[in-house]
């Protein structure tokens, strides 16, 4: 069963630094695969705690990664960031 994939404001900003680093593919392939199974055991993911508390996230890289939430009533995975903001 298929699910939707929307983009919080934040991520659909960091878009832009996404591409500029050059992990475009990466990022659509996850994004993907969120749409087919968010949950899916490969790649691995990581499930947040603290103010991200319930969230997921799967690196784009090393250092970047792409945090979703998955609304499962509503077939929906939310993307919160896909870029890692500090400070």
């Amino acid at each position: 069963m298929i699910w939707w994939v929307v983009f919080s404001p934040q991520a659909a900003a960091d878009a832009a630094h996404v591409a500029a680093a050059g992990l475009k593919p990466r990022a659509l392939e996850l994004l993907a695969l969120l749409g087919r199974d968010p949950l899916a055991a490969s790649p691995p993911f990581a499930t947040l705690q603290g103010d991200l508390s319930g969230a997921h996230s799967r690196r784009l890289d090393l250092r970047q990664q792409l945090v979703y939430e998955v609304l499962r009533e509503e077939r929906v995975v939310r993307v919160l960031s896909l870029w890692t903001h500090h400070d």
